[in-house]
């Protein structure tokens, strides 16, 4: 479910940097809150640096991302 998730994401988020770096930032920004969103609605004790699922899910976005778009889609990650 979550690779497939990422794929969707990924391709979207790729067009925003396309449009514009700050589009595609805000794009990537809103998957990874809204994904922390769901986990923490499934489990009240969340912790995002512990939860399995939740770096499953950002290193799979960061992989699935263009490579010229990575570099700033990976520090800002590091930078949340």
């Amino acid at each position: 479910m979550i690779k497939g998730l990422c794929k969707l994401e990924a391709e979207i988020i790729n067009m925003m940097f396309d449009i514009n770096d700050f589009l595609g930032v805000d794009m990537l920004m809103n998957s990874v809150q809204s994904f922390e969103t769901f986990l923490r609605s499934q489990n009240k004790m969340f912790v995002r640096g512990l939860s399995i699922e939740y770096r499953t899910f950002v290193t799979t976005l960061l992989t699935l991302i263009d490579e010229r778009y990575r570099g700033i889609a990976t520090a800002k990650i590091l930078m949340n």
